[in-house]
């Protein structure tokens, strides 16, 4: 059950990146997600050898679903010295049961959200904390906004 918001203001609450790897120790990989005021965005599923990003198109519908289409895929393998890119056409929906604030692992108090199920079958987390409200300063977005997915292999 959502808390205190409609969906009208969903999509001003969602704009940032989102981790789901906030709420636990020693995390050995993290799905991020991103919308921007656009309607765009991207989920990143990172591990320490590589990381494979969706860009997407998302809109809110009612009753607090969202549908996300998939639009491109790039995924920096396991030497960290070349990137795949394909399109995809997935598309999926997911229901936003919750919204409201948690406390992260340093004690702070920070946004989240959960789903109703995990995005991905694979997964088992459903909640999402954020992690940074100006997506500007996420080197994924910005590495893909200045079309440089190289600087996403360098350490």
């Amino acid at each position: 059950m959502m808390r205190d918001r409609d969906s009208t203001s969903l999509p001003t609450y969602l704009v940032g990146v989102w981790s789901s790897c906030v709420f636990y120790y020693d995390a050995f990989e993290d799905l991020l997600l991103t919308f921007d005021e656009n309607e765009n965005g991207f989920y990143a599923y990172l591990r320490p050898w590589y990381s494979d990003i969706t860009l997407f198109h998302w809109k809110v519908m009612e009753n607090n679903v969202i549908s996300i289409v998939g639009q491109k895929n790039y995924v920096v393998d396991e030497k960290r010295n070349s990137i795949e890119e394909n399109i995809v056409t997935k598309s999926f929906k997911v229901n936003i049961k919750n919204i409201g604030t948690g406390t992260d692992l340093s004690g702070s108090i920070i946004d989240i959200f959960e789903l109703e199920s995990p995005l991905f079958n694979w997964m088992t987390s459903d909640k999402f904390g954020r992690i940074e409200k100006d997506l500007h300063t996420n080197s994924i977005h910005r590495a893909i906004k200045c079309g440089d997915l190289k600087s996403l292999m360098s350490e």
